[in-house]
């Protein structure tokens, strides 16, 4: 007899859950009066989940959604090598677009959802969680 993986371990519903919390994000950053300019970017150090701008200041943010805390809180998981990688992500973003704004930073946007009602969330924004 098989056994069925549980709906919220599976890619697809993880992917979704990721999708869903960078769009959340970028909600607020936009009712925020931030212009998203970037969804998903990659770059050759990862990805940059959001690059947003405003007082010509740029935003590299990573979205981090949980619906549960069996693996801790969505914050947590950005550690220091994944710290590491955004640095590395935003000085490349900066170095390749010589129109982008002077200064920078990196957010982290941590998100729980209900597993069963996606509209019952908190969104925690850490305003520069990782720097050089």
């Amino acid at each position: 007899m098989k056994s069925k993986a549980k709906p919220h371990s599976s890619p697809n519903y993880r992917q979704r859950l990721a999708r869903w919390g960078e769009l959340k994000a970028a909600e607020m950053l936009d009712s925020k009066g931030y212009q998203v300019l970037e969804r998903n970017f990659r770059t050759p150090y990862g990805e940059i989940d959001l690059v947003a701008l405003k007082d010509e200041c740029l935003l590299f943010i990573e979205v981090k959604t949980r619906s549960s805390q069996v693996f801790g809180y969505p914050e947590q998981a950005v550690d220091s090598r994944k710290g590491l990688h955004l640095v590395q992500c935003a000085e490349w973003y900066m170095q390749n677009n010589p129109a982008a704004a002077a200064s920078y930073r990196i957010d982290v946007a941590a998100l729980t959802v209900n597993p069963k009602n996606w509209d019952e969330y908190s969104l925690e924004w850490f305003e520069n969680a990782v720097s050089e």
